[in-house]
């Protein structure tokens, strides 16, 4: 805060006139609020004198060449007519017409009164058979991801239902063994499980851990049966790759149909222009 007293030097006169002029830059930057109208009020008035004074220098004109005026109008009456004017909207300013000295607010575009009825139209009543929309299937799209996953998901299953099967198997040989009476009937009459288990995938690296004794007792023989299982699924492999593999001719007209269904695909996008 500013002490004024130390500033003039304690003089109270100063003080005063310090103080004042304080006041008055606080009156300056404070808001200021006016009613509604008062500016358009303002502004019709001056353009309200601004035309009687074209109108009394018209009038002096006449006046000097002995001719009367009839324009000359007073200046409250043309007040009151701009006054008038502001109340109109401006959006309908260019549709105000005077004829005969009388204002009135009309239109230049006619209206078509024969479209104007007493009939009122009625949509149409949608019952809920008609609003039902038949069964469009959408095609699926589906991203590297989501193919792997399902893949993967369908071969587990599988996996699943060959192990079910298999312990299925295990517990009837078990109830065989068990009740040794029913082990003819079984033979002749009903089937011992769905499948045999599969037999062990042998690698170089589970020799010992699938075969057992067997390993430690003739280890070359493990490991020749265990090359064997190997070279076996490769060859398998091979074969199905060399089935599934296209022809020449296959791959051609694989080929013409991967660009068909590009080129109809693009030419269903963007602009065509027809001459």
């Amino acid at each position: 805060t500013v002490n004024y007293y130390l500033l003039c030097n304690g003089n109270i006169i100063t003080l005063i006139r310090l103080l004042v002029l304080f006041f008055l830059s606080n009156l300056q930057n404070a808001f200021q609020f006016f009613e509604q109208g008062t500016f358009v009020k303002k502004a019709t008035t001056m353009r309200a004198k601004a035309l009687s004074e074209d109108l009394t220098l018209l009038g002096k004109k006449k006046k000097s060449s002995g001719v009367k005026n009839p324009n000359t109008q007073d200046i409250k009456s043309v007040a009151l007519k701009m006054e008038d004017e502001t109340e109109l909207r401006f959006l309908d300013e260019g549709k105000r017409k005077n004829e005969k000295g009388k204002e009135e607010l009309s239109y230049d575009d006619d209206f078509r009164m024969d479209m104007i009825t007493d009939l009122a139209e009625n949509p149409i009543i949608l019952r809920p058979h008609l609003l039902i929309m038949n069964d469009v299937t959408l095609p699926s799209f589906l991203t590297t991801k989501e193919r792997k996953k399902i893949r993967r998901m369908q071969k587990k299953q599988k996996q699943d239902e060959i192990k079910s099967q298999i312990i299925e198997r295990e517990r009837e040989i078990e109830v065989i063994y068990n009740n040794i009476i029913l082990i003819i009937v079984y033979f002749f009459f009903f089937r011992i499980g769905v499948i045999e288990p599969p037999e062990p995938r042998l690698k170089l690296s589970n020799i010992m851990r699938v075969l057992g004794t067997v390993a430690i007792q003739d280890p070359s023989a493990a490991e020749a049966k265990a090359r064997a299982q190997m070279e076996k699924r490769k060859m398998k492999h091979l074969l199905h790759n060399a089935e599934m593999q296209l022809t020449p001719m296959q791959r051609r007209e694989k080929k013409a149909q991967e660009i068909a269904r590009k080129y109809q695909r693009k030419s269903t996008r963007g602009c065509l222009c027809c001459q």
